[in-house]
């Protein structure tokens, strides 16, 4: 799998060092940041389609939108497949029982280029999130992990029954390889289903609030929507929408309401009907106005990008341009609307009186909500930064706990009462380049080319200290040999050198040409030299 993962970095400063912490800065002399961790009303009549899977289906002119729709949009949620840096394996070697083979143990990152792949149920204690190809579940009491496999490519977005039963991944299209949906039992890890329907990724799915239909939203090339039956996951029904939507979400008062939300600044209000006998199914929508203000201070880039049900028949919707609607769904209209920032409404969350949006600079608010009052009461409580682009998130259900993910390939445990934040997952935002074990098996170095060197302790599996180089590009990495600091005499005379109690220290080439010597145990950079002029291969 590709896991692009990592930490983001800053803007470099010439003639000046940052040591970063998570307690603060310090000043050095040179240009590398440090991370530390710490101990730590249209109706839509479509009969059931022959296609319930096997090979993905080719739009026709006929249900296909027009060209001018199929542009691509400029939300940020809206999700992009990243292009693969090399191609599927041709032979796969599987070692027999009885002979030596690796096993997968551990996977460190966070895909923080998919969508709404992060999922946390408290009542379950279900904690789901996906690196690159693979689906990871994971026990946040003692960490061990478990590794669903199966995806060739990226898996873009995810989905869980209530129940936490069944899980669904999709990965999209690429080369040979079809987009997929592959259906999961999370108790044993095994695919039950492979649906093969959109032609070329999935951006968002969500399951009913009776575990009945699963919902796929397709990425704007085909704008396609698809209801499947979760009894057999058979395909009920599909439409294609006029403007590419970029999030869908099922009414939680409701098996058969749902709403799409996207370019163009649309609403839409869906209405699923089965007909008698399982003969088919009717969708009905209803478009609601946009406010005229909203429209004419935006005429042409408005764009929805995320939604959340809230209590007393509302809906929450944020948009690319920061602004929170919030609508009435007896009456499908909009009651009022709030900036929140400048910056792109990536996650809404409502539950429990609060409010909790999250937004491409990295910022999470959090807001307390009466809708019992007309108008609806809505006030700022506080706000927390991150260190990337909010586009996955899950709380409890008074919005007191909850995990967000990033799009810094970072996962962060969030507690609002103690305003208080735990880096949770983390990894490298670009290539790998180059890895390095420490004599002696106790550490693992990692290094990018985002400029990024990280040091990770293999007993605890977690990242100990990160060395970032902002505008550099990180090629390789090597371990210094041990320092002993004292040598056991054996009955035999034999001298045998104590293990190092810390791992030692460390140098990386980059491709300007530097190399920089690294004090892993004191956090810091020691040394910096200029040997080449062009990028440093290996060391």
């Amino acid at each position: 799998g590709r896991n692009d993962d990592g930490e983001g970095g800053s803007e470099e400063d010439d003639g000046e060092d940052r040591s970063k912490a998570e307690e603060g800065r310090s000043e050095s002399d040179e240009e590398i940041e440090i991370e530390h961790s710490p101990d730590q009303e249209v109706e839509i009549v479509v009969e059931p389609p022959e296609h319930s899977g096997g090979s993905p289906r080719s739009l026709s002119t006929a249900d296909c939108p027009p060209s001018s729709s199929l542009g691509q949009p400029t939300a940020l949620k809206h999700y992009r497949p990243r292009t693969p840096l090399a191609c599927p394996a041709s032979h796969l070697y599987l070692a027999p029982r009885d002979q030596a083979g690796m096993k997968r143990r551990r996977v460190l990152g966070f895909e923080g280029g998919a969508r709404g792949n992060l999922i946390w149920q408290p009542a379950t204690g279900l904690f789901v999130y996906s690196s690159g190809c693979v689906v990871i579940a994971e026990d946040l009491s003692n960490g061990e992990q478990r590794h669903f496999v199966g995806h060739v490519e990226e898996v873009s977005t995810l989905a869980v029954q209530h129940d936490g039963q069944v899980l669904a991944s999709a990965s999209p299209a690429f080369d040979s390889t079809p987009c997929e949906i592959r259906i999961w039992r999370t108790d044993t890890g095994k695919c039950s289903k492979v649906l093969t329907f959109h032609s070329h990724a999935v951006t968002c799915m969500d399951y009913s609030r009776d575990d009945r239909f699963l919902l796929s939203l397709g990425t704007f090339q085909e704008n396609a929507l698809a209801i499947w039956s979760s009894v057999d996951y058979s395909l009920l029904t599909a439409t294609n929408l006029s403007l590419a939507a970029h999030e869908l979400r099922w009414d939680p008062s409701t098996a058969y309401e749902f709403t799409t939300v996207g370019a163009g600044g649309s609403v839409i209000f869906w209405l699923l009907e089965e007909e008698p006998g399982g003969r088919g199914c009717k969708l009905k929508t209803h478009e609601p106005e946009v406010p005229a203000e909203l429209l004419q201070e935006h005429p042409e880039s408005l764009e929805f990008t995320s939604l959340c049900y809230g209590p007393d028949s509302t809906l929450f919707v944020g948009s690319n341009t920061g602004l929170l609607t919030l609508w009435d769904t007896r009456e499908n209209r909009c009651v009022m609307y709030w900036k929140t920032g400048s910056s792109e409404i990536g996650v809404v969350f409502c539950s429990g009186g609060k409010l909790l949006t999250g937004n491409t600079a990295g910022s999470l608010q959090l807001w307390s909500v009466d809708t019992t009052v007309s108008p609806p009461a809505v006030t700022m409580e506080t706000a927390m930064e991150i260190d990337g682009g909010v586009f996955s998130a899950a709380f409890d259900a008074k919005a007191e706990l909850g995990l967000v993910g990033t799009s810094a390939d970072t996962v962060w445990y969030i507690n609002w009462p103690e305003r208080s934040r735990v880096k949770l997952v983390s990894g490298h935002a670009d290539q790998v380049s180059c890895v390095a074990f420490c004599v002696g098996g106790s550490h693992l170095a990692s290094c990018s080319l985002d400029g990024s060197l990280a040091v990770w302790s293999l007993d605890a599996m977690e990242q100990v200290v990160l060395f970032q180089a902002p505008k550099k590009t990180c090629t390789c990495v090597a371990f210094s040999p041990p320092c002993h600091s004292s040598v056991a005499v054996t009955a035999d005379q034999k001298s045998t050198p104590s293990p190092p109690s810390s791992p030692p220290h460390l140098v990386a080439g980059y491709g300007d040409g530097s190399l920089r010597v690294f004090d892993v145990e004191k956090a810091r950079m020691v040394q910096k030299m200029q040997p080449h002029a062009a990028s440093v291969r290996a060391v």
